[in-house]
């Protein structure tokens, strides 16, 4: 603003706004992936409950193993239907994949978006040098198209900067 190059604030300003998108996009994800975790936290310490359960079942089949060599057969076993402890965590690793995956794929879409140009129609680059040229006391280059709510916000950054 005290260099007087509305086209430089008027991108700094969109920047802004596409920075506050994004930390807010990221404040989302991240709550989300920190339910997942307390999710995937507390089926852990079920699955972790019930191994020490079938620890603590071992010696007892280990008896009923004993007694079907004996000639008790399948039926001394006492076999059960049921989801087993291997299942489980095959489930388990299934959702860690989903969830890794699922990260890949917005930090893709980020790469990608963040590849091109920015609200204002220029580049990252293109702002840097602007913001550089401005440093070192150099004449920016005019032009840009205007957003009414950019156009607002820039009139009263203005209007700030003019009190001071």
């Amino acid at each position: 603003m005290k260099h007087e190059d509305d086209v430089l604030a008027r991108e700094a300003l969109l920047q802004r706004r596409r920075v506050i998108s994004e930390r807010d996009r990221a404040e989302a994800l991240r709550g989300e992936q920190r339910a997942a975790a307390l999710e995937m936290k507390a089926e852990l310490e079920r699955m972790e409950q019930k191994v020490s359960e079938l620890e603590a079942k071992k010696s007892t089949l280990a008896a009923k193993l004993g007694q079907a060599r004996a000639g008790g057969g399948p039926e001394a076993l006492g076999a059960r239907g049921g989801t087993s402890a291997f299942e489980e965590f095959r489930r388990m690793e299934d959702q860690i994949e989903a969830v890794e995956t699922s990260v890949q794929a917005q930090r893709e879409l980020d790469d990608v978006m963040g590849g091109g140009r920015g609200p204002g129609g220029l580049t990252r680059d293109e702002v840097e040098a602007k913001f550089r040229a401005l440093e070192s006391g150099q004449a920016p280059a005019p032009g840009a198209p205007a957003r009414p709510d950019v156009e607002e916000e820039l009139s009263a950054l203005k209007k700030r900067v003019r009190v001071e």
